[in-house]
């Protein structure tokens, strides 16, 4: 593994994970779950979309990109450098409640990265959501060492997230999502402060 991508969900990790691959010689997973060690839905779609057979995954410079089980992943891959993607938390969870009423799951919103950056023991670098333009995503690709190039919205409609591409949409959200959101945000306080 070049680099892990440890991620707040919905703070554009999957587009910063699309810049940073240029198959076949440089991928990035996403959520494959090998702290598991059983492959998701979303890494054969991967594999399919980049035409690598799965037997030649890891023929190749790579990396994960994960919202759940960064310490796992940390602990079984070491990795030589950590990206951490966050966004504000309460933009986060209207995200995600956005997301989940359109694909039809269940909220949820872990929150695992302010200890995982308080812990860390290898070079890591932060990527906020609301920073998030090509210049950052050169730097990063500079940081971790990849060419990038990769297109950001490459594998949404297959990743049933194809809603995305509609960059100016309104959120129809009923107001109980809001005030949830307030609530994760008044909860975060110490994300919030390392973070921002």
């Amino acid at each position: 593994m070049d680099f892990y991508i440890a991620a707040l969900g919905r703070s554009r990790s999957t587009a910063l994970a699309n810049r940073l691959t240029s198959p076949p010689d440089h991928v990035v997973f996403h959520e494959p779950n090998f702290a598991a060690d059983r492959y998701t839905r979303l890494f054969r779609l991967q594999l399919a979309d980049w035409g690598i057979p799965e037997d030649q995954a890891f023929d190749r410079s790579w990396a994960v990109k994960e919202i759940l089980g960064h310490r796992e992943m940390i602990e079984k891959f070491t990795p030589p450098k950590v990206v951490l993607c966050v966004r504000n938390p309460r933009d986060a969870a209207l995200s995600f409640f956005e997301k989940h009423r359109k694909q039809g799951l269940l909220v949820r919103y872990p929150d695992e990265l302010t200890a995982l950056a308080e812990g860390l023991s290898v070079p890591f670098t932060v990527i906020r959501y609301e920073d998030f333009n090509p210049h950052t995503l050169r730097s990063i690709g500079d940081w971790v060492g990849w060419p990038g190039g990769g297109e950001t919205s490459r594998g949404l409609t297959s990743f049933d997230r194809g809603f995305e591409l509609n960059q100016n949409r309104d959120r129809e959200l009923p107001r109980e999502c809001y005030r949830l959101a307030d609530e994760v945000a008044e909860r975060c306080n110490e994300f919030i402060e390392t973070f921002y």
